[in-house]
């Protein structure tokens, strides 16, 4: 795992793109997200690129700049607290 900061300068210079499996983008700053994805691409990485993202609006860009995966964590999460608590309740019968 590589933890990085896409607005370093020295990630994407050490990053050995030929070495990355897949590439998750979970970054508050959707254009730097944007960025890295195109990067990526145009650095010749052709993995899957997952991108949490904060506002549905944010999603399609994301796919047009080349990511495989996008998730709306405020939807996540909330569907995994109605399961939880759907869990809980049943659990308490």
């Amino acid at each position: 795992m590589i933890f990085g900061d896409e607005q370093d300068p020295e990630l994407w210079q050490e990053l050995e793109i030929r070495k990355l499996y897949a590439v998750l983008l979970a970054t508050p700053d959707h254009s730097g997200s944007v960025l890295a994805t195109r990067l990526l691409r145009e650095l010749g990485f052709d993995g899957p690129i997952n991108a949490l993202i904060r506002h549905e609006e944010e999603g399609q860009q994301l796919v047009n700049a080349g990511v495989t995966t996008i998730s709306l964590s405020m939807a996540q999460a909330g569907t995994e607290l109605a399961n939880a608590s759907i869990r809980a309740n049943l659990n308490h019968e």
